[in-house]
């Protein structure tokens, strides 16, 4: 139980340096340059995808949902493109919330908060053509944001 814990901890504290998980796990068994100690890993398939289906579960309190990206970008202005973009949007329309975000190396805003698709279609028609390289997104959305 131990030796499974102490993994677990090497793996959480440097899997934030590896591209994905199978290149880090063929880092794993390259022999070290110090001792050439080297790490076998045997994992059974139905732990790894019951933690991929875990990872895709919203948390408490969030749906899936649907909202309008209108704007993306991660140029070294792209901060403050989204900030602007997401004014200019308010001020169009003030009735829909927005949301600007940073994520993966991407600054975006989206917009509007859709428990289904046929709603952030409805919305994406009324908006297409002030923003004509808008797009529906599937977010997890809270349930408190989708009561307002």
């Amino acid at each position: 139980m131990k030796y499974l814990l102490m993994v677990l901890c090497v793996l959480c504290a440097t899997a934030a340096a590896a591209q994905d998980l199978p290149t880090y796990k063929r880092s794993l068994q390259q022999p070290d340059s110090v001792w050439g100690a080297r790490i076998t890993l045997h994992e059974a398939d139905d732990i790894t995808s019951a933690f991929g289906a875990l990872a895709a579960k919203p948390k408490k309190g969030e749906v899936y949902g649907y909202r309008i990206e209108i704007f993306t970008d991660n140029s070294q202005s792209a901060r403050a493109a989204a900030f602007k973009t997401c004014e200019e949007f308010t001020a169009l329309y003030p009735d829909i919330p927005t949301k600007v975000s940073y994520d993966k190396l991407y600054w975006k805003v989206t917009v509007g908060q859709c428990a289904t698709a046929e709603e952030a279609i409805a919305l994406w028609g009324k908006i297409k053509q002030t923003y004509p390289k808008a797009f529906l997104a599937r977010e997890t959305i809270s349930i408190s944001e989708l009561n307002k």
